[in-house]
């Protein structure tokens, strides 16, 4: 827990602890036009290349913006002491093991956390789906176009992003539920 006080003061982490008391307690006028807001930001991100990056997964491997190449891609932005991260896990997981077997589907989980810590949130949720280390929370926020945490990306085949959010997702063939990727993914897929 003092590893997170001591982020507070980062911007973008404040966006994580308004989603955390969001998600506890419904949102309020302020947040409903705060998330409004940023939703607007995230917009204009649509229909551009993703920015050169590089890191390494928790395996070892490295990796660069020539893993879109004609793959749909979800980047997931997380920490450990994220608890709208941490219950989006599900979703995320069921997300990549429906879409595993299409060799057009990938999805990264990426985190700030070092990596004993990412290898012990992985072990504890089951996490199937590869983890990105960025070793610093300012590269995290520059890859999440400057977004708090949970933040999800989604690149289509061209490297161009299609999708962007701030907070929790889901996963579900219900397109009724709000937050849903599953019917950008199939858009996307086929």
């Amino acid at each position: 827990m003092g590893r997170f006080l001591k982020l507070i003061s980062v911007p973008g982490i404040l966006i994580s602890l308004i989603t955390n008391v969001a998600a506890q307690t419904g949102k309020s006028g302020q947040q409903t036009f705060l998330f409004s807001r940023i939703d607007s930001a995230n917009r204009s991100y649509i229909n551009t290349a993703y920015p050169p990056f590089e890191l390494t997964l928790l395996d070892g491997k490295s990796i660069n913006n020539s893993i879109f190449e004609g793959k749909v891609t979800v980047l997931n932005f997380w920490f450990e002491d994220c608890m709208p991260c941490r219950e989006e896990f599900p979703n995320l997981d069921a997300a990549y093991h429906d879409n595993m077997g299409n060799p057009k589907f990938q999805l990264i989980g990426i985190t700030f956390d070092p990596k004993e810590d990412a290898a012990r949130v992985v072990k504890q949720f089951d996490l199937a789906f590869p983890i990105g280390l960025t070793g610093s929370i300012e590269k995290s926020q520059e890859m999440n176009f400057r977004n708090g945490f949970p933040t999800t990306i989604i690149i289509g085949a061209d490297g161009r992003v299609v999708y962007v959010k701030l907070g929790k997702i889901n996963y579900s063939r219900d397109t009724n539920i709000p937050n849903n990727i599953y019917p950008i993914l199939k858009k996307y897929l086929n």
